[in-house]
């Protein structure tokens, strides 16, 4: 991120939780028409806002925490499981 978008990252949550007046909004919007930085950290807020609402979702919570120990077997490394063994199982 560069150092001016580091001046937009107050301004970015604030424009993603809707809390910026028509005039923040048009300022950062064109600054989000010229940045990659900015707009791939407002898909990343994104991102994390519908893991969370799909967690506090009783109907989604657990593929969600099927989904995330699935990828902790992929990523478990040997060395924590006896012989080799998923420590999943």
């Amino acid at each position: 991120m560069s150092t001016i978008c580091k001046q937009y990252a107050v301004d970015l949550s604030a424009y993603f939780d809707g809390e910026l007046d028509a005039d923040e909004t048009r300022f950062l919007e064109a600054h989000l028409a010229t940045c990659t930085d900015c707009r791939e950290s407002l898909a990343k807020m994104d991102s994390i806002r519908s893991t969370l609402r799909a967690m506090s979702n009783p109907a989604k919570k657990g593929l969600v925490l099927k989904s995330t120990i699935a990828d902790a077997k992929k990523n478990q490394p040997e060395s924590l499981s006896p012989k080799g063994a998923p420590i999943w199982s």
